[in-house]
């Protein structure tokens, strides 16, 4: 079986049309596409990027000002209206941060403002705070950096006028 040279010319031209046409009609417009979709990706990952820099510039800005808006406070001072003894455990988790709690017991039920009393004066203990009446149904809790100094300012005015 002899192959004619016609028909091996023959055969490599038609092999190399196929490439030619596979090359305009398949590669060609895949790679483009592939780069147009890398170039795609590229650009959403700065995008990304760019949004990320730009979040974590305004975290820091509102951190700093957060920060230079807490050097002006040294001390914080809580005043709060206690309904239920469920109350208790945020008023002592403000203590644990030391801040002070001036507490006002007129709308708690009458039963449950002894208890308040007796638990938020046993933790002000435990955290070496204080806890001073300081009217009728009226308290502060004061954490143990916190200097407390009670004064009857009625009572001194008229003994210096005296």
């Amino acid at each position: 079986m002899t192959i004619e040279p016609s028909l091996i010319v023959w055969t490599v031209l038609c092999f190399l049309a196929l490439v030619l046409i596979l090359k305009k009609l398949l590669f060609q417009p895949m790679l483009t596409f592939m780069d147009t979709r890398n170039a795609k990706i590229e650009a959403a990952r700065k995008a990304k990027e760019d949004a990320r820099t730009e979040y974590e510039a305004e975290a820091r800005r509102l951190a700093d000002e957060r920060a230079a808006q807490e050097a002006q406070y040294t001390h914080c001072e809580r005043i709060v209206n206690v309904r239920q003894i469920e109350e208790c455990r945020e008023i002592i988790k403000y203590l644990l941060r030391g801040e002070s709690v001036l507490l006002n017991l007129e709308n708690i039920d009458p039963k449950d403002c002894g208890r308040v009393v007796d638990l938020l004066s046993g933790a002000a203990f435990a955290l070496q705070g204080r806890m001073l009446k300081v009217a009728h149904l009226s308290y502060l809790l004061a954490p143990e950096n916190v200097e407390v100094i009670e004064e009857d300012v009625y009572a001194a005015s008229r003994m210096r006028y005296r």
